[in-house]
């Protein structure tokens, strides 16, 4: 059939729906010539479809398949139905410009005035093909990624109430991977007897859409040995509502659980013996005041009623054995005291701190005019929740401190907070945001070797009397009030010019902080 019978043939309005089409069109002869072609078609291979008609279909094809297409069009109408070409193999046409791109094609068989045709509908698929390999990528990315962190993915299609696993999940079970099992009973039978239940409510909450299925239990393996897992998973629901499947990833908790038990028993050992030690110390503390008494009462009935028979070493002796009582009972008393810190219960409450600290400068007025210590407060301090009256004594504890340790004609001490983690450069992130108290002084200053360890009890680093005495307890007790608000007290100092010591009332970000004398310096 000639060209100009087929333009007579296939009339215009054929032409027109051929061209409204949404996908390429062609109708070649047996001889493989194209004798009509729909514009979709000859613009995706870069043509006009003027320059197509009457030539061979082959100037469509890459050159590596030309070879077999005369025997491949001589079968299709030797055995003339429709059907998909190249079913099982890539496809790809040829441009003009001569690049290729992945089609697929349909062939129907036409018989026309007893001449055979054959329609071939075409289908440019690169962006399918992009988006396959892009899927592939992913699903190959997501393997990895859930192969390298042992996370078992399942799917429970409920209305059929089938469970699917990967290989992974197999693993988590200590089971071997097996294609034929049944996935929901080996997962029932695997499950510990006590968790059972719990396992099971969790799904059907996440089915009646109460919460996401987020649970864990512990699965019994083939060896007797116990497992956690940790599972999560989402509902999938049709437009009605309705459980369609849950898609969900199992991972195994085992280490972390027994890190938890480990971490609590040594939390409850701790906590005992603290609980001891508290014990201890105020059993001490209360049960020797009372020999002590004793001893400073026969002293000083020796000193009184037989002075006169004593010689200046015997009255010398009597009075260091008062005084080393005295001494004695003081250290006791700081030590009852600090034993009390620790087992009294704190009174939290919303505190303006502000007031707390006008009603500590108060009943310092006195002492502070005596010392001639100038003493600023350059800014308003915040409300927090605390106890008003431990607080009101760190500030005490910290400025009388400031007080004593200083030996410069002008004294100055400065009180504050800091809120931005900026205004401290060596201060540690977890506690960015948290207010930051500061006391601050100009006196004799802390080498840093000791920074450590005037926190200790009965810690002095000067002689017994020099700057006013007393028994080293006072930074102890303030240590011990900051931790049981949650917080944490360091200090800066420079020897011989002055110190001064932070503190916070709560823990910063980073809640498992609990070194709270690191020093910021």
């Amino acid at each position: 059939m000639t060209i100009a019978f087929a333009l007579e043939t296939f009339t215009m309005p054929v032409q027109v729906i051929l061209d409204a089409a949404p996908s390429g069109m062609m109708l070649v002869d047996a001889d493989g010539a194209i004798v009509m072609v729909n514009q979709l078609l000859a613009e995706q291979f870069g043509y006009v479809k003027t320059d197509l008609l009457g030539q061979p279909v082959d100037m469509l094809i890459p050159e590596r398949f030309c070879s077999n297409h005369p025997d491949n069009l001589r079968g299709f109408f030797a055995a003339p139905e429709s059907r998909p070409m190249g079913s099982g193999r890539d496809l790809f046409g040829k441009r003009k410009d001569g690049t290729e791109f992945p089609v697929e094609i349909g062939l129907s068989p036409l018989n026309y005035h007893d001449a055979q045709y054959v329609f071939a509908s075409l289908v440019d698929i690169t962006h399918k093909k992009q988006e396959a390999e892009r899927t592939a990528i992913l699903s190959h990315r997501l393997l990895l990624a859930t192969q390298s962190a042992n996370l078992g993915i399942w799917e429970w299609d409920v209305v059929r109430n089938k469970l699917t696993w990967d290989d992974q999940m197999y693993a988590l079970y200590g089971l071997p991977a097996d294609s034929q099992s049944e996935p929901f009973s080996k997962w029932v039978q695997a499950l510990h007897p006590d968790d059972r239940k719990s396992a099971e409510e969790a799904f059907q909450l996440g089915l009646q859409g109460k919460q996401e299925f987020d649970t864990q239990f512990r699965v019994i393996w083939p060896d007797q040995s116990i497992h956690w897992i940790k599972g999560a998973g989402k509902v999938e629901r049709d437009s009605r509502g309705n459980a369609l499947r849950m898609i969900g990833v199992n991972w195994d908790i085992t280490a972390e659980k027994t890190g938890e038990e480990i971490l609590r028993t040594y939390s409850e050992e701790l906590e005992k013996s603290n609980q001891e030690l508290d014990d201890f110390a105020y059993i001490t503390s209360h049960d020797l005041k009372e020999p002590l008494r004793g001893i400073f009462n026969y002293a000083t009935i020796l000193l009184e009623d037989y002075a006169p028979d004593l010689n200046d070493d015997g009255r010398v002796r009597c009075e260091t054995l008062c005084r080393l009582s005295r001494r004695m009972e003081e250290l006791l008393d700081a030590l009852f005291y600090f034993s009390r810190t620790g087992r009294s219960q704190l009174a939290m409450q919303f505190t303006n701190l502000d007031q707390v600290l006008g009603g500590v400068l108060e009943t310092l007025d006195i002492s502070l005019k005596e010392q001639g210590v100038l003493l600023n407060v350059p800014q308003i301090l915040p409300s927090v929740y605390c106890d008003s009256v431990r607080v009101g004594e760190i500030f005490r504890n910290l400025i009388t401190n400031a007080m004593k340790y200083n030996d410069k004609p002008e004294k100055w001490i400065e009180v504050g907070v800091r809120h931005e983690r900026d205004s401290l450069p060596d201060a540690k992130e977890h506690l960015k945001g948290v207010p930051i108290f500061y006391v601050k002084d100009n006196g004799v200053g802390v080498r840093e070797k000791h920074f450590q360890s005037i926190f200790r009890i009965f810690k002095r680093l000067h002689g017994r009397d020099k700057f006013g005495g007393g028994t080293g307890a006072g930074l102890t007790i303030t240590k011990k009030l900051v931790e049981r608000h949650g917080g944490r007290i360091w200090l800066e100092s420079t020897f011989g010019e002055g110190t001064t010591f932070f503190f916070t009332l709560q823990r910063g970000i980073n809640h498992g902080d609990t070194e709270s004398t690191d020093s910021s310096g």
